[in-house]
């Protein structure tokens, strides 16, 4: 019994001995296999990978027949498994995260120096008394680090009710979480966040405390009579607005583009029909079924035992259904030359019966569809998507194109020789392949299942009325009655499988609407902060212009100007980053681009409703100014 939570390779909870007879398989047949290795120490991937080179020359000089030209490629488990997309990921909301931390330092650095400004009289008279520039600078310095002390207490616990939320809804997810995507309040990890949060906020304060204590005495007791506000402070403390903006804009952006996404997903119209639709999943072990006749076989028996379902009006074996299947492979397009193993096109491949799209009820837009007598004897044929078709063949029709499935492809067992082409008889639409949260290509090709009879199989019912689900048992006792150890995996309706393939996408949508949320307010609550207390400086000013004419129009217009600037500047700088975001984001992108115009003009006018409510109230309180209070206070 393995601990918990381990599932090696991937997302295993059984393991078995491998039976295999080697010595009774011909040459290309048996069961595709996944080769882990563990490199001695000292020895990196490349030293390995040449002696893995020189291995398959060898293999290749022994059995040129079935072993010239095939190579072996060999990475870390960990980039294999993870793939390259989900690091990307997490690095983009690191940045994201990064971005919001970098406002609230913007913030803190903000309140800070109006903090700081207020108090200058205050060291003044302690620089006076004797105090130095070095104690009073560490005094303003250690109020910030008291800050991040507690905001980190705070962020902590917030931290663990959204890292239970979040583990929750990928627990939800049809496969669940990965074994590899634990998320946990991980003391090292915490340690960081805690230091890194400190030094934010003993960063933010370094500036105003700087100011403040380098501040002359003497000049500030002078101006005594004008409020003590000789520390200037308003192009440094505009300068942080205007980074808070740009960066808020960044982030709703994103936020935007994943919204646009999830929408995409979520609205699209099929090129089949969902309804009714029932699916599930069993595996033939290769131990008892080893070649490809024994597995047509166990096929033609299940069949007509599952059109004699009462309630069914269509069934079909598949091995890449829209969104359940995972299936690529390499393809050699009749023709062209390839060098190596990485130049042939990947593509994904379905083994399908006769039935498949009939009953999907996605008609061809070109050519034929399968026929009860493609069978292991006939020749081989095959049916591409638009997308393919569009892909390899945009100047000619794809109809009596030829393509061939290179040996590499882990797509089951076929009687023939790999490099033996399939021509192409029917183009189907393009259905909706994509699995989870990453497309694995937009490109599919299709062969019929009795010639290439692949070992795990898909069933997908149609019932003509009631709940689909009901079909589980009786699916399950139809394959029982022909081997009663095969499990049944999966039991559900397409409609939920096509839901549940957009709960990853939608977590991550909802985590950068946290994020943009978390720096539209901030940047909101920066700009009013520092317009407000721009106007609470520059009161004897404003008393002063209302005294000799200025109208509160005139007023408003000014502070409003000064805000309306920051804004516009800001969201210019803010797109430009966005943009680059938008590219880092791509991979979990739908069918939208990152500088998709509808998202741009829709932040750009939230930005600006917001940004300008913000500079309003400040404006409207500037108005209020009574001219002789203003200039007999000051």
């Amino acid at each position: 019994v393995m601990p918990e939570g381990f599932e090696f390779p991937i997302i295993q909870q059984i393991w078995q001995p491998l039976r295999v007879a080697y010595g009774e398989i011909e040459r290309s047949e048996g069961p595709p296999l996944i080769f882990v290795g563990r490199l001695a120490d000292g020895v990196s991937v490349q030293q390995g990978q040449a002696d893995i080179d020189r291995i398959m020359a060898q293999l290749a000089l022994e059995h040129p027949d079935t072993n010239a030209g095939m190579t072996m490629i060999s990475r870390p488990y960990v980039r294999e498994i993870i793939g390259y997309q989900i690091p990307q990921l997490l690095f983009t909301m690191l940045g994201a995260v990064a971005m919001v931390l970098l406002i609230a330092c913007a913030n803190v650095a903000n309140l800070l120096l109006a903090r700081a400004s207020q108090r200058t009289r205050e060291v003044a008279i302690s620089s006076a008394l004797g105090a130095s520039r070095r104690r009073v600078f560490f005094q303003l310095l250690s109020e910030a680090g008291i800050i991040g002390v507690l905001g980190s207490v705070v962020g902590i616990g917030v931290a663990k009710l959204g890292i239970d939320q979040f583990n929750f809804v990928m627990a939800s997810l049809p496969t669940g979480a990965p074994f590899w995507f634990a998320i946990e309040l991980d003391a090292r990890v915490l340690g960081f966040v805690v230091m890194l949060t400190v030094a934010a906020s003993l960063l933010s304060g370094v500036i105003p405390a700087a100011k403040a204590s380098g501040a002359n005495a003497n000049d500030v007791l002078k101006d005594s009579s004008r409020g003590g506000t000789s520390l200037r402070i308003g192009r440094l403390s505009r300068g942080l607005v205007l980074a808070e903006v740009a960066v808020s804009c960044a982030l709703l952006v994103a936020a935007g583009l994943m919204i646009r996404s999830v929408t995409n997903y979520l609205t699209q119209e099929y090129a089949f029909d969902e309804t009714g639709l029932f699916t599930a999943g069993f595996v033939l072990p290769v131990d008892k079924y080893p070649d490809a006749e024994s597995r047509r076989q166990f096929f033609r028996e299940l069949t007509p035992r599952l059109e004699a379902l009462p309630g069914v009006t269509d069934v079909t074996l598949a091995s890449d259904p829209p969104v359940l299947g995972f299936t690529n492979g390499r393809v050699a397009i009749g023709g062209n030359v390839y060098q190596g193993d990485r130049d042939y096109p990947s593509t994904r491949i379905g083994m399908v019966d006769e039935r498949y799209f009939s009953t999907l009820r996605a008609p061809l837009a070109a050519g034929r569809d399968f026929a009860a007598d493609d069978n292991a004897d006939a020749p081989p044929v095959m049916i591409v998507n638009q997308a393919f078709a569009q892909t390899h063949f945009p100047d000619k029709p794809a109809i009596g194109e030829r393509v061939a499935i290179r040996a590499t492809s882990q797509t089951g067992t076929s009687d023939r020789n790999d490099d033996l082409y399939y021509t192409i008889v029917g183009v189907a639409p393009d259905l909706f392949l994509e699995s989870q949260l990453f497309i694995l290509s937009t490109d599919a090709i299709y062969v019929p299942l009795a010639q290439r009879p692949t070992t795990s199989v898909f069933v997908l019912a149609r019932t003509a009325s009631g709940d689909p689900l009901e079909l589980s048992r009786p699916v399950k006792d139809a394959i029982g009655a022909i081997d009663a150890d095969l499990p049944l995996t999966q039991p559900q309706t397409m409609a939920t499988a096509l839901a549940q393939s957009s709960a990853m996408l939608s977590t991550f949508a909802a985590m950068f609407v946290i994020f943009g949320g978390a720096a539209l307010f901030l940047a909101t609550i920066g700009l009013y902060g520092v317009l407000s207390f721009s106007v609470s400086q520059r009161r004897f000013e404003v008393g002063l212009r209302m005294a000799l004419g200025a109208t509160q129009s005139d007023v408003r217009r000014l502070v409003l100007g000064q805000g309306f600037k920051q804004l516009l500047i800001g969201m210019a700088i803010g797109l430009v980053m966005a943009f680059g975001l938008g590219r880092m984001m791509s991979v979990v992108l739908y069918r939208v681009s990152a500088a998709d115009p509808v998202v741009m003009v829709g932040i750009v006018v939230v930005l600006l409703v917001t940004g300008l409510t913000a500079c309003y109230i400040p404006a409207r309180r500037a108005t209020k100014v009574d001219p002789l209070e203003a200039m007999r206070s000051d």
